[in-house]
């Protein structure tokens, strides 16, 4: 089984992350991957366009709790800063300064929508991972804690967008950084789960239908922390 080593700033009792296949497997059999990452890339929406599906996927898969009217004006628009960020780009693999010109424009489009109150950059790394899955790490507390993003490291004098811009940065920074340091071992990962045999649903609106597995590295290092 394949082992990830937790970085040290990481305020997690555990220093390594073990059988992690065995954790792949089960998440795309058990938990969010078929009503999250799946369910998307179903339903033919326009690319790099924000929609209420997207806030529906992360409000009933990832339990966000993410309240609609922040997020109107930008429902049916393309955020300009994804310019910055191709498709293709890999948070992981990609050159440094290609993944450095594309954190910037995710820092920016991450000040910009938190300016709205109740908006944090949890609820946003959850949307723009649905548009870039290879790329947008997912910001949460227990992620934050596994990688050493504290709260208290960022100064308590900035606005609410600044605060969440720059959590949103040191996850995106931090996540690459673990990606690197873990490289043989998350390439393994890697063609471990996009080779796993395709799930099929008991229940739910894919019953019966195989559903492929397709993982992007910055999305198996979510699920394994």
């Amino acid at each position: 089984m394949t082992t990830i080593e937790l970085p040290r700033a990481g305020l997690q009792v555990r220093k390594s992350i073990t059988r992690c296949e065995w954790k792949i497997q089960t998440f795309v059999e058990r938990d969010a991957y078929i009503a999250y990452d799946y369910w998307i890339t179903q339903l033919g929406l326009p690319p790099d366009v924000v929609t209420r599906e997207h806030l529906q996927a992360i409000n009933n898969a990832t339990r966000a709790r993410a309240p609609l009217a922040p997020w109107q004006a930008l429902i049916g628009q393309r955020p300009s800063e994804l310019d910055e960020i191709p498709s293709h780009l890999d948070l992981i693999t990609s050159p440094a300064q290609e993944v450095d010109s594309a954190i910037r424009a995710m820092v920016q489009l991450t000040r910009r929508i938190t300016t709205q109150p109740g908006v944090t950059e949890m609820a946003v790394s959850k949307v723009f991972y649905l548009l870039r899955p290879r790329f947008v790490a997912i910001s949460d507390s227990y992620v934050r804690l596994c990688l050493g993003v504290l709260d208290a490291r960022i100064a308590v004098q900035l606005n609410s967008g600044a605060f969440c811009a720059i959590r949103m940065e040191r996850v995106l920074r931090a996540i690459r950084e673990l990606g690197l340091h873990n490289a043989d071992a998350l390439d393994e990962l890697h063609a471990f789960s996009n080779q796993l045999a395709p799930v099929v649903p008991k229940t739910g609106p894919f019953k019966g239908v195989a559903v492929p597995v397709r993982l992007s590295r910055v999305r198996l290092l979510d699920i394994l922390l």
